[in-house]
């Protein structure tokens, strides 16, 4: 009678253990997705907006599990980051919509249209939430990130050209001016540098071709560049150089034109002038020549002309009689 006891109390405590064991084990896993599949977001895209139009941000959520039947998930678009997105990223509202597992497919594709356009601003960032997945789901990871990456800038460019004589002395200044596009609310530099076409150095103060930094103030679209022209008495042909910019700040690309044309006009001239005066008597008969020289300043390289002219002057002015009857 012991025995068959102790074999029944040995059965019902075997039995409660297990019974304990199965109702701990079903209810741990049913409070934690015991039999449910999973869906997640996989990587982050990150992609340029274009300047129109609009371009795909393309996600891809996942599941594991059967394939067998088609299921789905609500997907939620929102700004995130240091630089959200706004709605108007989008054509005007955060874009919300519906993944679907097609049967036999473990992956499911989310397509954010991002809209393109030419504006200078930071890279933005959005969030790409799932949610509300089919019965027998629950959500792993459940986000992504789409990183807009900036592909705008603003530029910057020469004005017009600039031409002048450079004196005769000291220096004449060819004011340029370089000119920038979108904001100025924050100072920003250009690298100018001249080149001669014709000019050399010595034109320029201190014998050497000018460079240096153009700076565009806060609040300004223009920055002075201020060529020192060297004056000289020499006569000489026009010159040219040019000024070229460089280097633009970040968040500017160099426009067009991104050079301008100086052009230095010669303000000296070479002299003719008369010799001395002749001296010399008439003679009896036929004539006498009275040989004058005229005289030129600078380069004899080519030949030149001056027009002279025969006046009667003085006291006792000659008269047309005395050249045979018309002043020479």
């Amino acid at each position: 009678m012991n025995t068959l006891s102790n074999i029944l109390f040995n059965f019902l405590v075997s039995y409660k253990l297990k019974f304990l064991v199965f109702v701990s084990t079903l209810l741990f896993f049913g409070f934690n997705g015991y039999g449910q599949e999973e869906m997640t977001m996989d990587a982050d895209v990150a992609l340029s907006e274009g300047n129109a139009g609009t371009s795909a941000f393309n996600f891809t959520a996942n599941r594991t599990g059967s394939t067998a039947a088609a299921a789905t998930a609500t997907y939620t678009v929102t700004g995130s980051g240091a630089n959200p997105a706004t709605a108007a990223d989008f054509g005007g509202a955060f874009p919300t919509g519906t993944a679907t597992f097609a049967i036999g497919s473990s992956t499911a594709t989310i397509i954010i249209n991002v809209s393109g356009d030419t504006a200078v601003e930071p890279t933005e960032t959005f969030t790409v939430t799932l949610s509300a997945p089919s019965a027998g789901y629950t959500i792993g990871t459940a986000t992504a990130t789409g990183t807009i990456n900036n592909d705008d800038s603003d530029d910057m460019s020469m004005g017009g050209n600039v031409a002048q004589s450079e004196g005769n002395a000291g220096t004449t200044a060819f004011n340029f001016t370089a000119n920038r596009t979108g904001s100025t609310a924050a100072a920003a530099t250009v690298t100018y540098t001249v080149t001669g076409v014709s000019a050399d150095a010595a034109d320029f103060d201190g014998g050497v071709f000018p460079t240096g930094l153009a700076t565009f103030a806060i609040g300004s679209s223009t920055a002075a560049i201020t060529i020192d022209v060297n004056g000289d008495t020499a006569v000489e042909a026009n010159e040219t150089f040019t000024v070229t910019l460089s280097d633009p700040s970040a968040g500017y690309t160099l426009g067009v034109p991104s050079t301008a044309t100086g052009t230095i006009n010669n303000d000296d001239s070479e002299m003719m002038t008369m010799g001395a005066g002749v001296a010399l008597s008439e003679g009896n008969a036929g004539t006498t020549a009275f040989n004058f020289t005229a005289n030129r300043t600078g380069s004899t390289a080519a030949s030149a002309t001056a027009t002279y002219t025969v006046t009667g002057s003085g006291a006792n002015p000659a008269t047309a009689a005395d050249f045979g009857g018309a002043f020479p």
